[in-house]
């Protein structure tokens, strides 16, 4: 199996179910983790493997579009990247959402959801 991971992605975003994090935004920290079994015993080549610029696309596309819940985000984003190369059978989604707006808080929420083939 070769895994392939995108690590600390940091992203402005327009999540929450608070009106001011509509307007505000906020820091995210994303990482992502994705499975499968590539088709060449030594890989040479970028066409025989899974190009993560493209995994790093889908994740910058979907934290474009504000959502209440990270929770529909991670799980949102780990359906289409199976949908999306099915050769993965294995993802799992992390956010970071740092210093969430909750009173006397400091530090930061983590949403994550993984799912297998």
């Amino acid at each position: 199996m070769l895994f392939i991971s995108l690590k600390d992605i940091l992203i402005k975003a327009y999540h929450g179910v608070y009106a001011e994090e509509g307007i505000l935004g906020g820091d995210f920290v994303v990482n992502l983790e994705v499975r499968y079994l590539p088709a060449k015993e030594v890989i040479t080549d970028l066409k025989d493997t899974l190009n993560y610029e493209k995994l790093f696309q889908m994740v910058q596309e979907r934290m474009k579009q504000p959502t209440a819940l990270l929770e529909q985000i991670v799980m949102k984003l780990t359906n289409s990247i199976l949908e999306k190369f099915p050769e993965v059978d294995f993802c799992r989604v992390h956010i970071e959402k740092r210093n969430p707006p909750i009173e006397g808080m400091r530090g930061s929420v983590c949403v994550a959801f993984e799912q297998t083939r």
